[in-house]
């Protein structure tokens, strides 16, 4: 089966290893990723994850910014590829792109599809508190997520899940999704063609921005805990409190959400509730919210007992989400 691999970055490599693990069945004749990019602190061009891998196994690596040029378009069908595998590209690929392969293009998505189409359904699961979510191999088609369903496998979801415990789920179960699928489309000489989707039970992941880090704390305490371990990789939800004498930022990694604080009485949404040697509450409109790991700006990420036995906080004090 002679495979064509798009993908960029950890979740993508992923997938692509996994195919390499059986050559005998899976030949990738060539990988497409991303162009490098800047790093933010060095600015020095960075390969993808995906074209590291490749490299590593002298596999042909193309970053082509689009493929709107013919000769880019011409490129890939000299590579007569049966089946194009799609793995968080990052690119939208146009319909002359998706009827080169011999069988079509198959993308794996972070979620079980239809529900969270787009391009954040790892942080749509948490953020809205899904107790299971899982990994959805499809034909790629025009639309955005929107090809019939060939395999489907389902995972749990715990409250203490973040975002890179998920995503370390999802990379596991995913290649194994990828590699039935495909051994699944072999056996039946590449005629099964899969589910069409349902059209009334769609949903959508917007794309993760800045803003979304703000903590509202008249929202509940669960609402604010999914938010934060969502967004915990990045944008980092955080807030501002008073630090000896002026208002400091402070980045929270972590939390626990508690529906009814005893400890905590009657102190209003937005407050400190609690504070001891190793325990800092912050009051929501339903319940605390136990605050477990942070980040000053300029200092390493530490467990609360670390935070809280460097400075002094005061029960009552006011706390902003930003």
């Amino acid at each position: 089966m002679n495979l064509v691999f798009m993908g960029s970055p950890d979740f993508a490599l992923r997938h692509l290893d996994a195919l390499l693990a059986f050559p005998k069945e899976f030949c990738v004749s060539a990988v497409y990723t991303q162009p490098d990019k800047p790093q933010k602190r060095s600015c020095k061009p960075s390969p993808t994850p995906v074209k590291t891998l490749a490299l590593q196994r002298t596999l042909p690596v193309i970053q082509a910014e689009n493929f709107k040029a013919e000769g880019t378009r011409s490129a890939l069908q000299s590579l007569f590829p049966d089946i194009l595998i799609v793995v968080a590209y990052g690119m939208i690929l146009p319909p002359a792109v998706l009827a080169i392969p011999k069988y079509g293009a198959i993308n794996m998505h972070a979620s079980l599809l239809p529900k969270y189409r787009g391009a954040s359904p790892i942080h749509q699961t948490l953020l809205n508190g899904d107790s299971e979510t899982g990994v959805t191999s499809i034909f790629l088609d025009s639309g955005v997520d929107t090809g019939n369903i060939l395999m489907q496998k389902k995972v749990s979801v715990s409250l203490q899940d973040d975002y890179a415990s998920l995503l370390e789920t999802l990379s596991r179960v995913g290649p194994e999704c990828l590699l039935e699928t495909l051994r699944h489309l072999r056996s039946t000489n590449f005629k099964f063609r899969g589910t069409i989707q349902p059209k009334d039970s769609h949903s959508y992941a917007r794309k993760i921005t800045k803003d979304m880090a703000f903590l509202d704390f008249s929202k509940s305490a669960f609402t604010l805990h999914n938010q934060i371990r969502a967004l915990n990789h990045w944008p980092v939800c955080h807030i501002t409190l008073p630090l000896n004498g002026k208002s400091t930022l402070l980045k929270i990694f972590k939390s626990e959400p508690i529906p009814d604080c005893v400890l905590c009485g009657q102190a209003s949404a937005g407050v400190l509730s609690l504070c001891t040697r190793d325990q800092m509450h912050l009051k929501t409109a339903q319940g605390c919210l136990r605050i477990l790991e942070v980040q000053l700006e300029g200092k390493k990420r530490m467990p609360i007992t670390a935070f809280l036995n460097g400075f002094t906080l005061h029960v009552g004090d006011r706390v902003t989400g930003v």
